[in-house]
């Protein structure tokens, strides 16, 4: 069968449009336990190095004033973008929740408090977002070299989907045919 026709072949993340395949409440909690087991085995083998090319970024804050390692502040920059939040004043609230504090802690030992998330936003405008892209670039290079993404080829391509919602918005349509 064609992934083009089955594309929940594609990505065992892909939602469907029906209903709850689950019949029972133990069949729905197994089944979200090991979708993050297996998104934990992902984050697992990507982190560290990441976290180490995190670490080698230089620190645009004053010495004497620095609360939260930078790699601190970044985990939580992965969070913003991993738990899709729309606002940090959101994330604030979800992320500074004690429950959080303790699951993070027994991932990464660094983290002694929850930043505040303005925190993070002063810090990225203050380093070149090139460094970053830099970063991320090689990260998925690395995972594309050893093949840890193969599961999302389409007929031997990746599928790149780009979001340009809320870029640029009017009130009115700049022609007729545009979608709204």
């Amino acid at each position: 069968m064609s992934l083009m026709r089955n594309p929940e072949a594609i990505n065992s993340a892909t939602l469907p449009n029906r209903k709850s395949p689950w019949k029972t409440v133990e069949e729905e909690q197994e089944a979200r336990q090991s979708a993050v087991e297996a998104q934990l085995n992902a984050w697992r083998a990507i982190l560290p190095g990441l976290l180490e090319k995190f670490g080698r970024l230089k620190d645009p804050r004053r010495p004497g004033s620095i609360r939260h390692k930078l790699t601190v502040l970044m985990v939580f920059g992965l969070c913003l973008f991993i738990f899709q939040y729309n606002s940090r004043r959101e994330a604030n609230r979800e992320l500074s929740c004690p429950a959080i504090l303790d699951a993070l802690r027994s991932v990464f030992p660094d983290v002694d408090s929850i930043p505040h998330l303005d925190t993070l936003a002063r810090l990225l405008e203050r380093i070149p977002a090139e460094q970053i892209e830099n970063i991320l670039g090689t990260t998925v290079r690395k995972l594309l070299r050893n093949k840890k993404l193969q599961a999302l080829l389409v007929e031997k391509r990746y599928v790149v989907a780009i979001d340009g919602t809320q870029k640029f918005t009017r009130t009115v349509p700049f022609a007729p045919e545009a979608l709204r």
